[in-house]
């Protein structure tokens, strides 16, 4: 036998290789207990962690909220949507006011319910992996998660979509045929940048009935659906309304259509849809029109149809319920929208395709503007009313009376005059060049050009009316708008002054009559 002593048997990981059991050592036990004091402070700290990122989590959160309403209200309250704003660093930095009413998250602000759910669910599932689910969360995650479900980042999903008309002209009428009417989509994440076309319906999706003349789509939100009107001439020359649904805004079908009981006009476009005060109303504009004394006076007319079984249970309506618009020389293709504050506001294109008038002194054919933005409401006959919208007031300067029997000298063409009690007849001026007129007697107010210059080949307008009340005039330069009684008529049109001051003249029997020069200086104290 062997002198050497036997060695011992192998150890592998703590196991005795030849009993297969765990034998424990001294440096086991030494082992065991740091692990464990390591793994009690790594909870320690990670516990402390959490609580440091919840409490910076919550505090980016309401701050970026807090500051995400003042800071809106303080630039609606205070802009004008589109205006420069000059920054700091004396003027270096501008910005432009665009709109932006609620946090980029839809739960919270306007959002269909599908998109405030989603919404939800991602902020949810973001927070619970931010806390229960990531080992050690950095600063810079939970910040940037933060402004995330604050909505102080986007969210990938708030996208512009521009919906208009596409044409391709080929050999042909342009009428029955040589034209494709495409109706095309753009999207853009910043309001600059524009993505790529997205044709979405093309003439084989319209009724086989149809010219080639389809356009001037409008497309709204409606209890969780999308709908878009379009305007349509038929093969046998008339006009009426095509409607398509859409639960994405992007796939439409075609649901039906709105046509007269008679033929009216062979042409309907651009339409639009007022939704006001539990009122449905379609805006179209027809072409082919007979022009009358009084009615229907432009080559082209824009007004609506009251609907009162709502826009999508109207099929048909009554052409005789037609209400003109605007009876002035220019106005044309209205649009509708509601802003921030619920109103609703109509544009309208102060202009007038294919007429026989133009401008001064050049004699341009386009030479157009837009009408001040106009607060739409429905008045007690159920009829709209337009005024122009409340921020028009803060571009008054300081006020001026108006003498009834001699009128007012103005330093510019920018004025807001008021006329408020009428009685009787009235006969106002603007630089003797432009007159209004009402005759108690005869029912009728004339909006009726007196120089040529001015006028630019615009005549007469008269406006059936049973009595006058109030008259507000607009003067914008070239532009010129009438409302009639607190807004329930309106006229339009553009003129070319020549002078460098207004001239008011003014020969009625009212209660008030003032004016305001817009745009200069601030109201006196």
């Amino acid at each position: 036998p062997s002198s050497r002593r036997p060695e011992r048997p192998e150890r592998v990981d703590g196991i005795d290789a030849a009993s297969s059991e765990s034998v424990p050592t001294l440096s086991d036990e030494r082992g065991d207990s740091k692990e464990a004091a390591f793994s009690e402070e790594e909870a320690r700290l990670l516990k402390a962690d959490r609580s440091r990122h919840t409490l910076v989590f919550g505090i980016v959160v309401l701050a970026w909220l807090a500051l995400d309403t003042l800071t809106k209200n303080y630039f609606n309250g205070s802009y004008s949507m589109g205006e420069v704003i000059t920054g700091p660093l004396l003027g270096l930095v501008r910005f432009h006011l665009v709109h932006n009413t609620g946090a980029a998250w839809g739960m919270f602000g306007d959002s269909t319910f599908l998109l405030g759910v989603m919404s939800l669910i991602v902020c949810v599932l973001l927070t619970v992996y931010l806390f229960f689910l990531a080992y050690r969360p950095n600063i810079v995650q939970v910040v940037g998660a933060a402004l995330v479900v604050a909505g102080g980042a986007p969210d990938g999903g708030d996208l512009l979509r521009l919906y208009y008309t596409g044409n391709v002209k080929y050999e042909g009428d342009h009428i029955h045929n040589g034209r494709d009417a495409n109706q095309i989509m753009v999207t853009s994440e910043d309001g600059i940048s524009l993505s790529e076309k997205k044709v979405l319906l093309r003439p084989k999706d319209y009724p086989s009935d149809l010219t080639r003349h389809v356009r001037d789509p409008k497309v709204w939100e409606q209890g969780g659906r999308y709908y878009m009107v379009l305007g349509a001439r038929r093969s046998d020359d008339v006009g009426d309304v095509l409607l398509y649904e859409s639960s994405d805004a992007v796939e439409w079908a075609y649901r039906g259509r709105i046509e007269s009981r008679h033929p009216f006009g062979y042409m309907w476009e651009c339409p639009n849809v007022i939704q006001v005060d539990g009122h449905d109303y379609i805006v179209v504009c027809p072409q082919g029109l007979p022009s009358e004394p009084t009615r229907w006076q432009n080559l082209y007319q824009a007004g609506y149809f009251p609907l009162p079984r709502g826009i999508l249970a109207t099929t048909q309506v009554d052409e005789t319920s037609f209400v003109e618009l605007d009876w002035g020389f220019d106005f044309y293709a209205p649009q509708v929208f509601k802003d921030e504050k619920g109103r609703c506001i109509l544009i309208g294109w102060m202009g007038m395709p294919d007429a026989d008038y133009t401008s001064a002194p050049d004699g341009l054919a386009w030479c157009h503007c837009l009408t001040v933005p106009r607060e739409v409401t429905v008045g007690e006959d159920g009829l709209l009313r337009q005024w122009p919208v409340t921020e028009i007031d803060g571009l008054r300067g300081f006020a001026e009376p108006v003498s009834p029997s001699a009128g007012a000298i103005l330093p510019h063409h920018c004025a807001d005059i008021e006329l408020l009690g009428i009685e009787g007849n009235l006969e106002m001026g603007l630089d003797g060049q432009l007159e209004l007129s009402f005759s108690a007697s005869e029912g009728l107010l004339r909006m009726a050009f007196a120089d040529e210059k001015a006028a630019s080949g615009r005549t007469e307008r008269v406006l059936p009316l049973a009595a006058l009340h109030e008259l507000r005039v607009l003067v914008d330069g070239s532009a010129v708008e009438v409302y009639v009684n607190h807004g329930e008529e309106v006229l339009s049109t553009s003129w070319f002054p020549t002078a460098d001051t207004l001239l008011v003249t003014l020969h009625a029997s009212c209660e008030s009559a003032r004016s305001w020069e817009m745009g200069g200086e601030p109201p006196r104290a």
